[in-house]
């Protein structure tokens, strides 16, 4: 991660910013302009543009998206806001496993316009180490012709995150988060760029990243149209700013309408350690599959930078 900021450009309150983002399986380039109280200082709403470039590796397909983002946004609190954005992007999905292509929009280029509002309601003490508090947040998008879209689809997801206090020094975290997408109009299925993954790192430990849920008849991960993640996970300081943890996790990806790739919970459970760092704890969990299947993997590691939930 590579970034840099101008804040207050000649005294106005504006700022400039641009990131770049590297892991082993995505790059992302980001330019960001943000413009204080632009329908005066009586409303108070900050606006932004915000253009990228990603280019990701998904288990099932590979992605390049060229996006504008244009917003607004009103700080309702200290870390609380709500927003409104128009989103504009091209993109590119291809070497999509064969048992993933569930419709034409799965594969090529694609014109996505989308107009999305988002919330985001953060009581906690600490958005770094929470220890006790409450996160709430909420997005719904839409996608259709009026606004340039290629392909026509909404989509709804919400996540509740619980903190308490207990022995004096440890941290319950109760998290929960659920979605869902249809397609309409001229558009069969929801693109595969937009729907619901789970596995992984921040969603359930113990399966691989995106592994979770629906797969097509080669037993390729399709993703789904609905989405449930449930995790729960004890937090104990030792020492030197270190944390044990002690989890479990549970999710479905599954479609509405598909009595064989209908909802089906997976459990897991496991291990791990954090050690906090300035901005944020770096992670090491191993997480055993509770219900394991036949030809699956009975664990897996999982390497985290940021805070999960």
């Amino acid at each position: 991660l590579l970034g840099a900021k101008e804040k207050n450009i000649d005294g106005l309150g504006r700022s400039v910013s641009a990131q770049a983002i590297v892991s082993q399986k995505e790059e992302r380039l980001i330019g960001d302009l943000r413009e204080p109280w632009i329908f005066g200082n009586r409303w108070k709403w900050e606006g932004g543009l915000t253009g990228s470039y990603q280019k990701a590796e998904r288990v099932s397909f590979n992605l390049r998206k060229a996006s504008v983002v244009a917003s607004i946004t009103r700080k309702l609190l200290e870390r609380s806001s709500v927003s409104l954005q128009y989103e504009l992007s091209r993109d590119q999905v291809s070497d999509v496993a064969p048992g993933a292509v569930l419709s034409p929009e799965d594969q090529g280029f694609a014109t996505v316009a989308a107009v999305r509002g988002l919330a985001v309601l953060d009581f906690r003490d600490d958005p770094f180490n929470p220890k006790k508090g409450t996160l709430l947040s909420g997005s719904a998008e839409l996608a259709t012709l009026p606004l340039g879209s290629e392909v026509d689809y909404y989509k709804l997801s919400g996540q509740s995150s619980f903190y308490f206090t207990v022995l004096r020094r440890s941290t319950i975290v109760l998290s929960g988060r659920a979605g869902m997408a249809r397609s309409f109009g001229r558009t069969q299925e929801v693109p595969i760029q937009k729907r619901f993954f789970l596995g992984g790192r921040s969603t359930v430990r113990g399966f691989k990243e995106d592994a979770l849920g629906a797969r097509g008849v080669d037993g390729t991960p399709t993703g789904g149209d609905m989405m449930v993640n449930l995790n729960t996970e004890l937090r104990v300081p030792l020492r030197y700013g270190v944390i044990g943890a002690v989890f479990a996790d549970a999710g479905s990806v599954w479609f509405a309408r598909d009595p064989v790739n209908g909802f089906d919970l997976r459990e897991t459970s496991g291990l791990g350690l954090r050690y906090l760092t300035p901005v944020g704890p770096i992670g090491l969990d191993y997480a055993w599959k509770l219900d394991r299947r036949e030809g699956e993997s009975a664990a897996e590691w999982h390497f985290t930078i940021g805070a999960v939930f």
